[in-house]
């Protein structure tokens, strides 16, 4: 009983939420808001690969931010790194 009222609650709670963020959430899943979100990914993960010394990266945000990049923010990181100009 006391785990249903649980489950309901919480059910609530993210119904709630996701009504308040419909906008966000629909932008987020949009093809522009998930470039967006992997950009961001991109360039967090060099800054924070390139923290020194290396015992100070925060390895289990970097862990958690390439899994988030590789499942659902999966572009190729090549469209992010600076093209060369040519003369």
């Amino acid at each position: 009983m006391v785990v249903q009222v649980q489950e309901n609650q919480a059910q609530l709670t993210a119904y709630k939420v996701a009504k308040e963020f419909q906008d966000e959430f629909q932008f987020l899943l949009s093809p522009r808001g998930r470039y967006i979100i992997s950009q961001a990914l991109f360039y967090g993960i060099q800054a924070l690969e390139s923290v020194t010394p290396s015992i100070r990266q925060e390895q289990s945000n970097i862990a958690d931010m390439k899994f988030l990049r590789d499942g659902l923010f999966n572009f190729p990181s090549e469209i992010f790194r600076p093209q060369e100009k040519s003369a």
